[in-house]
């Protein structure tokens, strides 16, 4: 037998059709009724692509073609097919397949620019297949855009660019432009946008695919470490403590969502500290061990800001710090470079370096005001469905300084003077009266004196800058601007009291009526519509009718309980969400809340739950009391599921969902409440915090009730003074409110 060589075109055209035979293999890979489904979604996203995008792809005609021979006349449901493949475990080998069958399940995103992505994305893949060698990035795309069709990439969501508004081109070069903020760099989703921007290059600019071995040596980040910065006794000691929180491992859960970053930061993680001192290696480990604990325990305590702590400043040592910086300044003796910056750290409490380090806010003349600060959190990147639905918020804002201090700088380096400068300066006012002042003493007085009148830490640390990104749960509040400009101008006169001066009055404040923090603090109009709107569809299955047992109203009663005690308890999200029945003693309303807490030497908290949270939670449990009965005969595994939520053996809340019982979970939760109020599922925490912040509560009160850890100490652990009784106040102030909200007025 002969054979004939074949030349490179025939080679490649050859190998270009063994690709496009792959690629609907891996398409139309189910049943009959199955591939027709597909087929009729394969030819409305053909169809939905807009004209600027469809220009790029001659693959429009072939896969058109195709999907026609696989049409049927009784195709399934889309939501069917995905749900078949699923429990076959296709999703990792039919990726293509996986990624067409699904449909988007959250009604609250919008659909327009969803079709858009999924058709582009289509194409695409189908280009990059008739290629070749793209398998990887035809697999993380095809997986990204099905998450996000789940309602699991809420945070990718909010950044990706509107595709209705864009050509092709355009697009890309937007992603490339998220992909190189810092902003994204350091979370998840900016390897979310990677999965589709670099697809989607490689497809507009025909890139050939290449191959890459990947050792055992690859290293794969399994979980976080978290590092604070060196703590030392003081100004002069060379002691320093470094705290290491829990390294975690194979963590389960939806990494995409901004709530699940803040939650995992505000959990009470177990810890190490590393001491470290020169004196170490001259003593035996015994007694190192017992130096190092003494240190820790010290440097703990100084952090904690107790009014009673004997390294704090007294009222003399203010008196004569204020006025020997002020005298310098004035007659700008050789000083005045240091006595400012004494100044700046008594009214910021920031140190040497973290001045140097701020950005000058100026005025229409160019002189300086004050600093700027940005101020951003997870929570108020959204998508733009959302909006109005949240309180709008200012990323940036400026802390206002005295004009005698800050007006005829040119910036904020301070090039010529060094710490030692500053130190020594503080060494002769030391010397001059007799006094213990130290650089930490200075820059801990801010915050020490605030807190010993009550104030808020939000508001120390927005004064302070303190970064939001080491613990956001910290800003769960939504703070008026105006009312931190309040605290500043009360602080000042404080500093100017005790020098029996004007020096430091003079502020020029430009921004006013805007708001920081929280964008989640949901106006109350919006929330009693939402409890009226459900409270009608509940009235309308009574119990004499079909409906009342039906999947639709239980799910609704569920939703609606989880939003009372969301508002009343703060509740994390977490599998098993509200716990169970035991966990609740109706005739005091104490509800013990232990969410992520287990096994970290904290046995969780304790709330007060109000009079009307009781009343709806008697009234569920009364429901499912007969629900119990009425299915006990028609479906003994859903009575079963009602009974141990009665007995305390299961959570009390549970879906139903396609005639199955559906743990509640916060995906699951999201996936139920999105056609309700689809905000981020911890956005009750927020509201609730900022509620409580509005009515001037001790935020060392609010920590206890949230579950917040405050002055690095447990709700009610050894230093606290709190009592069943301080509680009482938020559980009555609650019951009025949610009383409110649940009629309507």
């Amino acid at each position: 037998m002969k054979f004939e060589a074949m030349n490179h075109d025939e080679v490649k055209q050859r190998f270009a059709d063994k690709n496009q035979q792959y690629f609907f293999q891996n398409l139309f890979c189910g049943s009959e009724r199955e591939n027709g489904a597909l087929a009729n979604e394969v030819i409305r996203l053909c169809e939905e692509l807009d004209a600027r995008y469809a220009a790029h792809f001659t693959e429009i005609k072939l896969l058109l073609e195709v999907a026609t021979t696989y049409q049927c006349d009784s195709p399934l449901p889309l939501a069917e097919v995905y749900s078949n493949f699923k429990d076959k475990n296709f999703l990792t080998l039919y990726v293509v397949a996986c990624f067409v069958a699904v449909d988007m399940s959250r009604i609250s995103y919008d659909i327009k620019q969803y079709d858009q992505y999924k058709a582009l994305t289509l194409l695409v893949v189908a280009h990059l297949s008739f290629q070749g060698d793209h398998e990887s990035k035809i697999e993380r795309l095809c997986n990204e855009l099905r998450q996000y069709a789940l309602g699991k990439r809420e945070r990718l969501a909010a950044y990706l660019p509107n595709i209705l508004q864009t050509t092709f081109p355009l697009l890309i070069d937007e992603l490339e432009v998220l992909l190189q903020s810092d902003e994204l760099q350091q979370l998840n989703v900016g390897r979310q946008i990677a999965n589709i921007k670099v697809p989607y290059q490689a497809s507009y600019e025909n890139k050939r695919g290449f191959h890459r071995s990947v050792g055992s040596r690859e290293f794969k980040r399994e979980g976080r470490l978290h590092t604070t910065e060196k703590k030392y006794i003081d100004d002069d000691s060379s002691v320093s403590v470094v705290e290491i929180k829990e390294l975690k491992f194979g963590e389960q859960g939806d990494k995409s969502a901004s709530w699940v970053d803040e939650e995992e930061r505000s959990a009470n993680s177990r810890s190490i500290s590393m001491v470290t001192s020169p004196g170490f290696v001259t003593k035996d480990y015994g007694a190192q061990a017992l130096q190092a604990r003494a240190v820790n325990e010290r440097i703990r305590k100084k952090s904690m800001m107790l009014t009673c702590d004997i390294s704090a400043m007294t009222p003399l040592e203010l008196h004569h710090l204020v006025v020997d910086c002020i005298a310098s300044l004035k007659n700008q003796d050789e000083h005045q470079e240091c006595a400012r910056l004494l100044l700046l750290m008594l009214l910021t409490g920031n140190g040497f370096e973290e001045i140097k380090a701020w950005q000058a806010r100026r005025n229409s003349r160019r002189r300086i005001i004050g600093v700027k600060r940005k101020f951003k959190l997870p929570s108020q990147k959204l998508r733009k469905e959302l909006l109005p639905f949240v309180k709008n918020v200012a990323q940036e804002y400026t802390l206002p300084l005295p004009l005698n201090l800050v007006s005829d700088l040119s910036s904020f380096k301070f090039s010529s003077t060094e710490e030692k400068d500053v130190k020594a300066f503080l060494s002769t006012i030391k010397k001059r009266h007799d006094v213990g002042l130290t650089l930490s003493r200075i820059t801990s007085y801010l915050p020490q004196t605030l807190k010993g009148n009550g104030i808020d830490c939000t508001l120390i640390d927005l004064i302070t800058g303190f970064d939001a990104k080491n613990q956001p749960a910290r800003f769960y509040t939504h703070v008026p601007y105006d009312e931190l400009l309040t605290v500043v101008r009360r602080y000042f006169n404080h500093i100017n009291k005790a020098a029996e001066t004007d020096y430091l009055l003079d502020l020029d404040v430009r921004e006013t009526g805007q708001s920081l923090g929280s964008p989640l603090y949901i106006d109350t109009g919006i929330l009693k519509f939402i409890f009226t709107k459900i409270q009608t569809k509940l009235n309308d299955a009574p119990p004499e009718c079909e409906d009342y047992y039906s999947e639709e109203t239980h799910n609704l009663r569920v939703v609606y309980l989880q939003l009372v005690l969301g508002l009343v308890s703060g509740y994390r999200p977490v599998e098993g969400w509200f716990g169970n029945v035991d966990d609740i003693h109706f005739s005091t309303g104490e509800y013990r809340i232990a969410e992520k807490e287990r096994g970290t030497g904290y046995s969780g908290r304790t709330v007060l739950l109000p009079d009307i949270a009781l009343v709806h939670l008697r009234e569920y449990m009364s429901y499912c009391e007969e629900a119990a009965i009425h299915f006990s005969v028609t479906d003994s595994e859903l009575s079963q599921r009602y009974r141990q939520s009665l007995n305390g053996s299961m959570p009390f809340c549970f879906y139903r969902y396609q005639e199955r019982v559906q743990e509640v979970t916060p995906s699951t939760y999201m996936q139920h409440i999105d056609s309700i109020i689809p905000l981020p599922a911890n956005w009750t925490r927020h509201y609730l915090r900022s509620l409580l912040f509005s009515y001037d509560i001790s935020d060392e009160l609010i920590g206890a009730w949230m579950g917040h850890i405050h002055s690095n100490q447990l709700p009610f652990a050894q230093f606290s003074q709190l009592s069943r009784q301080d509680l009482q106040k938020i559980r009555d102030l609650l019951q009025e409110h949610i009383i409110s909200l649940l009629s309507g007025e």
